[in-house]
């Protein structure tokens, strides 16, 4: 277990978070620091991530959940609980964790949720859209249109609905969570498929951001810096095999979707201010707008046909 060090600051007791050791002149950072107790060398401090054990269970068995942060707590939402000869069992429960990973159980969600997406804005954490069940056949049932908002104190709130969409991707970018892709129905087709992407503020005001650049579902999304990128995702639910390459891909796509937060940058400085950040691409379209800019960004063709065992 990672221990600590700390030092007195104005009669008060801080904890130390970082501690350097100057050697040849250098500041070097320390990792580690021992202390002598009994003859015998005893941790008192480490840098380094370790493990540190299990926190409580969940309070019902399932997978494929959707995760979110929101003040001292991450919060675990929906998912599958079992399979049975009649489809999934899809659950609404809701398991929070603080800072001391002491487990408490808010307000389940407002419906069971399968294939919902999950981000953080401002004081709330949002699970959107998604389906109640899933059949053996392979198809979302009962779509589901609420978004439900968590808040510091784990109280569940309704935010604006999105329309009933399923196979959705989330994330976070400057004070937006965005919701992107998906089919609005159960079966996945071209005709389906869409490409919208919803975003909500800190005070949960609804609004839209330019389209991805290709319809997709099953989308992923992730957030670094000032991005948030959606990636990859299905067209439709027939497999096709990609060329030169022994998988079934279901028409996997290759594109990825980067929105950049943009805050006092004048618009003749977009194209210039984003070209800096997208290199050794085939391609990028820039839509700019006062908050949420649009670049498409194509893997180069080394990068491709790597991934596409050429």
């Amino acid at each position: 277990m990672a221990k600590a060090v700390y030092v007195g600051v104005g009669s008060k007791a801080h904890k130390m978070k970082k501690a350097y050791i100057g050697i040849g002149g250098k500041a070097r950072k320390v990792k580690k620091m021992y202390i002598g107790v009994g003859g015998k060398a005893r941790l008192c401090y480490s840098a380094e991530l370790e493990k540190v054990g299990m926190a409580a269970a969940l309070s019902t068995t399932r997978y494929d959940m959707r995760a979110a942060t929101v003040g001292k707590y991450a919060l675990f939402a929906g998912g599958y609980i079992s399979k049975s000869s009649f489809g999934y069992s899809v659950s609404s429960s809701v398991d929070a964790y603080n800072t001391s990973l002491t487990k408490s159980t808010p307000t389940e969600l407002s419906c069971k949720r399968c294939g919902h997406a999950a981000a953080s804005v401002g004081g709330y954490a949002l699970f959107a859209g998604g389906a109640s069940s899933y059949n053996l056949l392979g198809f979302y049932e009962n779509l589901v249109s609420a978004v439900d908002a968590y808040d510091a104190s784990l109280t569940r709130s309704a935010a604006h609905i999105i329309g009933a969409t399923v196979a959705i991707g989330g994330a976070a970018v400057g004070n937006y969570a965005l919701f992107a892709g998906g089919t609005v129905d159960g079966i996945m087709t071209k005709d389906t498929v869409t490409s919208d992407v919803l975003a909500y503020d800190p005070s949960l005001t609804f609004t839209t951001a330019p389209w991805l650049s290709v319809a997709r579902a099953n989308v992923k999304g992730a957030s670094v810096g000032n991005y948030a990128l959606f990636a990859s995702g299905i067209a439709d639910s027939f497999c096709t095999t990609v060329p030169s390459c022994d998988i079934c891909s279901c028409n996997s796509l290759f594109t990825l979707n980067v929105y950049l937060y943009i805050l006092a940058v004048p618009p003749c400085r977009y194209k210039a201010h984003l070209r800096t950040r997208v290199k050794n691409v085939i391609k990028s379209d820039i839509y700019p707008s006062p908050f949420l800019s649009h670049t498409i960004v194509q893997r180069c063709p080394k990068f491709v046909s790597l991934r596409a065992g050429k």
